[in-house]
């Protein structure tokens, strides 16, 4: 996992960094931390190297965490996580769609559960399994299934981009057990859901995020509000 810190505070930057390390530590993750004092020496560096999250200051000389944010990392795949004295500012970072917010002076107390919530993430849309395809294994990340769906003795594994979609040869039923700890929810005979692309159960049917209805058996109503919740109690 790989960390960086940015913040013109040299002396918060150092304590920041001390506390992380110990979360991670606690949590046995595998990671590395790099600290800047300023945004435009973190810009320098991510142009040759990714990192998975960011911790930003946001109120910064020059460049501030926001300015950062809407200017050089909407579009890439990074975890955003605002460290702040400035209330003032948050609703404005909400437009960022940070993962969450600490509070300068309650950083020991916020860091705990912001970084607990964090691992509990990277690791849900960093989890693969592995398809048999055309004789090969095909490898799909987890969170990029949006369902599976059973036609006859084939099932269709349907992913965010549709290009990435696929046919293959097997059983809902045996994908359904072996899915059952990554919060996929059989919705319906033919159907196998991701419950983290759920946006919403309705009475005869879920609204997926990307706006899709799938049809939802009555019988199934109770597991299905129970896992779905189960996951999000799960992320917080």
């Amino acid at each position: 996992m790989n960390i960086a810190i940015c913040d013109d505070d040299t002396i918060f930057l150092t304590l920041i960094k001390n506390e992380i390390e110990i979360e991670l530590l606690k949590n046995k993750v595998d990671f590395h931390i790099d600290t800047y004092n300023s945004s435009e020496k973190l810009l320098k560096k991510v142009n040759s190297f990714h990192y998975d999250i960011l911790f930003l200051d946001i109120d910064m000389p020059n460049l501030t965490g926001i300015d950062l944010v809407n200017n050089y990392f909407q579009e890439e795949n990074i975890y955003i996580i605002f460290v702040t004295n400035r209330d003032d500012l948050v609703f404005e970072a909400l437009q960022c769609q940070p993962i969450n917010f600490i509070r300068k002076q309650y950083f020991k107390k916020e860091l705990p559960p912001a970084i607990s919530s964090f691992i509990k993430r990277f690791f849900i849309e960093h989890k693969y399994y592995d398809f048999k395809y055309n004789k090969s294994i095909k490898r799909v990340k987890q969170c990029d299934i949006l369902y599976i769906e059973s036609k006859k003795h084939y099932i269709n594994v349907v992913c965010e981009k549709i290009g990435d979609s696929f046919t293959i040869k097997s059983s809902i039923s045996s994908l359904e057990k072996e899915l059952k700890d990554s919060f996929f929810i059989r919705i319906h005979m033919g159907y196998l859901v991701n419950s983290l692309h759920i946006k919403q159960i309705g009475s005869s049917c879920v609204v997926l995020d990307n706006g899709l209805n799938l049809p939802v058996s009555r019988y199934r109503m109770e597991e299905i509000k129970k896992i779905f919740h189960a996951s999000r109690r799960y992320l917080l």
